[in-house]
């Protein structure tokens, strides 16, 4: 099969916190597939390539579309294998970029984390720790700093608000785009992200030929038990979704599922 960087590429559009790690990296343990991480996090550039064969963070920065090209150039050839390459992509991360993959058509798999307020709380705690994946290393200082403060965080209705409108808004907005340039993309659910059917139809939308729904990283939950439970203020976070959940105006899109006050 000859490579086509213009025809042989996808990308993983999605938010922090929704589980992108965890599906870039069974993307990468597939058989002739390598999916890259966030090269365009606006501080570093997270790609399996050699960095001294991709451009700098400051010619991303000038020239993002070539950087990207790049990008798939130096994966296909450092990992010949490679008849599809992906990347993982942020709608903050950069805008110009998404306007070009969703002109070009490419195939994006779009992942949502449904549970806004699960998303809401890992957020926080990420920002709080500086733990963002189960393998992060954080500094002496910082894990002093963690041992000290707990891993538990504030809610504050106002501020979870927010941020589910923006979040819901953001994918309504973007499914809204790609329907009306007639894009393709598969939108995925961060809730059913190991069904083994939901597998079956991303990788059958990415043209896969096989892949193993049981192909799973080695990545443990970092955030366990109760979701009222990481936050310090509990009782208020859960009469406050207790009355977001009445309140007829409210959009469902932001409402607490309700399973979570089981």
């Amino acid at each position: 099969m000859t490579f086509d960087k213009n025809n042989n590429i996808f990308v993983v559009i999605s938010e922090p916190r929704t589980g992108s790690t965890v599906l870039t990296h069974k993307l990468e343990l597939i058989d002739n597939v390598s999916c890259q991480g966030e090269i365009f996090h606006p501080d570093n550039i997270h790609s399996s390539v050699t960095s001294d064969s991709i451009p700098t963070l400051q010619q991303r920065q000038s020239s993002p579309i070539e950087f990207l090209s790049k990008v798939v150039e130096q994966t296909y050839l450092q990992r010949g294998n490679s008849k599809l390459i992906g990347f993982k992509l942020f709608f903050d991360h950069n805008e110009e970029i998404l306007k070009y993959v969703i002109e070009k058509k490419t195939p994006i798999v779009l992942l949502e984390r449904t549970n806004k307020l699960a998303q809401y709380s890992s957020l926080k705690i990420a920002q709080k720790t500086g733990i963002w994946n189960s393998g992060d290393t954080i500094s002496k200082e910082q894990e002093e700093l963690n041992k000290k403060r707990g891993k538990k965080v504030s809610f504050s209705m106002i501020e979870f608000i927010g941020y589910s409108l923006r979040s819901s808004y953001r994918f309504k907005s973007l499914i809204k785009k790609l329907k009306k340039s007639n894009s393709p993309y598969y939108y995925m659910k961060y809730e059913s992200m190991f069904d083994a059917k939901e597998w079956e139809n991303m990788i059958n939308f990415l043209h896969i030929e096989s892949a193993n729904s049981n192909i799973n990283p080695s990545y443990k939950k970092q955030n366990k038990g109760s979701i009222f439970d990481r936050f310090s203020n509990k009782n208020y976070a859960y009469y406050c979704c207790k009355l977001l959940m009445t309140i007829p105006f409210i959009p469902n899109s932001i409402k607490p599922i309700s399973n979570i006050f089981d």
